[in-house]
């Protein structure tokens, strides 16, 4: 695996820059608009504005990918994710923003999509659960670096909009002088096939649906959540940040875990841990900051890594041939699920506060529950599961499609 780490790492670094400079971003044109005068609503249109743009990418950018290849469809999103940033400052206008954060968005979508292909197809399918989960890991911490450059100036001013556009350029150098080979002569990018990802693993399909559920509501919505519990703005900074850490450490051995056994073993049982904590949230009373911020902790540990293993499952499962297609039906999977999260959220928190942000996610990591457990219960794991089918050495593809056994082990 270290190995794999290494001929993946510039890759990887070039990953991280980017969820750097758009969690940078993200905070930055929040405390921008409110200082603008925008109203709370507005501002939220804008941070849906970049899920909306996701799911326009994630149509758009498999032909981008096919006609350019994945290096030269990465540097040229990255410039143009870039040049949007310092649009902001041009367009100081509600509407305006909001195309442009979509813009950005679709942008993001084509850059993840090229990131997560190349990934799946240069490792086993043995060693892809844990691939994914640095990749994972990476990109939450990344964003918490990001987040930690808000307090190098003033929202105000121009000089955290030149940082974003900075990082953000910076992102196509480490692949770009990268000597890996990026598997593009291989990989057809096309139309984008809900039915493919749903044929190849069922579960994998809705489980990348219900996590962006989770994920959206969690992110737009924990910080009020965490202020009702009564937790101070420092402390609800924390809560954010240790949910964050949580999920990164937990990444790894849950990768590595899924890579072992059952995939949707682990990520039924991480949603059953991620049930539990919130029983622990709905028991416990108000005005606790410590068990508050331990179960904020635990809580992102059970929800975050399910997004890998899904995709895993999904990418075990479908011809090499078809992964940048799979990696873009993923992409608009789950950034319908981020955008229709928090609206359902926000809707049970009106009727029931806090009770109800509660209820919400636990709706959405049951969903994961019972979809894993039927589907282990219709197509039980076998004890060759783990041994997946083959695929080539990390970054140095091979010629021919990926033939799957016809062993009826779809997830």
């Amino acid at each position: 695996m270290r190995q794999i780490i290494a001929s993946a790492a510039a890759l990887l670094l070039g990953f991280a820059l980017l969820q750097m400079g758009n969690a940078l971003q993200g905070t930055l044109l929040a405390l921008r608009g409110q200082a603008e005068g925008f109203s709370a609503l507005g501002i939220g249109a804008v941070m849906s504005g970049f899920f909306l743009g996701m799911g326009v990418g994630s149509f758009l950018a498999p032909a981008i990918i096919r006609q350019a290849g994945h290096l030269r469809a990465f540097s040229a999103l990255a410039s143009l994710a870039s040049a949007a940033a310092l649009a902001h400052l041009l367009f100081i206008d509600l509407p305006a923003w909001l195309v442009i954060r979509a813009f950005s968005g679709l942008c993001f979508a084509g850059m993840f999509m090229v990131v997560e292909s190349w990934l799946n197809a240069s490792v086993t399918s043995n060693q892809r659960g844990g691939l994914l989960a640095v990749y994972a890991a990476t990109g939450l911490g990344a964003g918490a670096l990001g987040q930690l450059q808000i307090s190098l100036a003033a929202p105000e001013g121009f000089v955290l909009f030149a940082v974003v556009s900075i990082i953000l350029s910076l992102a196509l150098v480490p692949a770009s002088l990268s000597k890996a080979q990026s598997p593009m002569e291989e990989i057809s990018a096309g139309r984008l096939r809900p039915g493919l990802i749903f044929r190849a693993s069922p579960f994998g399909a809705l489980a990348t649906l219900f996590t962006g559920m989770s994920v959206g509501c969690f992110f737009a919505l924990a910080p009020v959540f965490a202020e009702n519990r009564g937790l101070t703005t420092a402390q609800l900074g924390m809560f954010m940040a240790l949910a964050t850490g949580g999920a990164m450490l937990a990444q790894w051995p849950l990768g590595r875990l899924s890579d072992r056994v059952s995939r949707r073993g682990v990520a039924a049982g991480a949603a059953s841990a991620a049930v539990l904590v919130l029983f622990a949230f709905a028991l416990l009373p108000a005005g606790q900051p410590a068990i508050t911020l331990g179960l904020g902790a635990a809580l992102g540990a059970a929800v975050f890594p399910v997004q890998a293993i899904a995709a895993a499952q999904v990418n075990d499962r479908v011809e090499r041939r078809d992964m940048v297609t799979a990696a873009g039906t993923l992409v608009m999977v789950l950034a319908t699920g981020a955008a229709l999260g928090p609206m359902v959220g926000g809707l049970a928190m009106d009727m029931a506060g806090a009770a109800g942000f509660i209820g919400v996610l636990m709706a959405f990591q049951l969903a994961i529950v019972v979809t894993g457990t039927a589907r282990l219960l219709v197509r039980p794991a076998r004890a060759g599961e783990v041994d997946r089918a083959t695929m080539p050495v990390p970054l140095h593809p091979v010629a021919g499609p990926l033939e799957l056994p016809d062993d009826g082990r779809a997830g």
